[in-house]
């Protein structure tokens, strides 16, 4: 049997041990995969050393047992930062299949030496923007936490951590830890845009306001409450959030 996980193997190698294994003949693989077989005979013998995507896909869906290690393999020696694009796209998409894909693809695009680290940053902080799922877009955002706090670029940190904790602050059984993970992103602030800290400001403190924490609701809805010049459902929020806490804290001292 092809054991992919365990050896280094390239993706010729891979696709030659897998045709011989099923005992497949070029034209019975082209016939299946719709890839030609001058194609597959040139990705064999290594002389494409970089073969599209669609190409490895389509073969590693006749192989469903092998799919996950044929896109490993891909993804481990792929440079081309629209090629991994292509296939976080595609993994996104299928998150079933490729869910543990997500991490190591969106790596590689952050260390792709076709651009800066910042401007990688900035392609996949906006692509998952487009993301559906909450949790892919926490395994992304996490990624580019912990990538722009090695690498020092404090206004994609902030931007991950604040994103991040926007989604992971609706799940109500993590409020206590929501809250503490919000305060993290208060030594970052600055590096938010103003628009980012107003948003961050108010949902922090509704989010004090429900983990029962009223003197910070009081103090992150009045600064948030300053910054927004405009009459907003957050800011009305806000408002009553605090002024509750008001009262709260005023009958306890009763």
């Amino acid at each position: 049997m092809v054991d992919i996980k365990h050896q280094n193997k390239t993706i010729s190698d891979i696709f030659f041990q897998l045709r011989k294994e099923n005992n497949l003949t070029y034209a019975e693989l082209e016939g299946r995969t719709g890839v030609s077989r001058s194609v597959l005979y040139r990705i064999e013998h290594g002389e494409t050393k970089h073969p599209e995507f669609k190409t490895v896909k389509a073969i590693a869906e006749i192989y469903p047992t092998y799919s996950k290690g044929i896109m490993e393999s891909y993804v481990q020696d792929e440079e081309r930062i629209d090629v991994l694009f292509e296939i976080l796209s595609e993994i996104v998409n299928k998150k079933e299949e490729h869910f543990s894909l997500v991490s190591m693809v969106a790596l590689k695009i952050l260390q792709c030496p076709q651009g800066e680290t910042e401007d990688n940053l900035h392609k996949l902080y906006h692509f998952i923007e487009k993301v559906n799922d909450d949790t892919l877009k926490v395994i992304l955002y996490k990624g580019i936490i912990k990538y722009s706090r090695e690498h020092g670029v404090m206004k994609y940190l902030a931007k991950g951590l604040l994103q991040k904790h926007l989604i992971e602050r609706l799940d109500l059984k993590r409020l206590e830890k929501s809250f503490q993970e919000g305060q993290e992103i208060l030594h970052y602030v600055n590096f938010l845009s103003f628009e980012e800290q107003i948003t961050f400001y108010l949902r922090m403190g509704l989010l004090a306001f429900a983990a029962k924490k009223y003197e910070d609701c009081i103090q992150l809805c009045q600064t948030g409450i300053v910054m927004e010049k405009k009459d907003t459902e957050l800011k009305a929020r806000a408002y009553l959030a605090m002024i509750n806490s008001y009262l709260i804290e005023h009958f306890a001292k009763i």
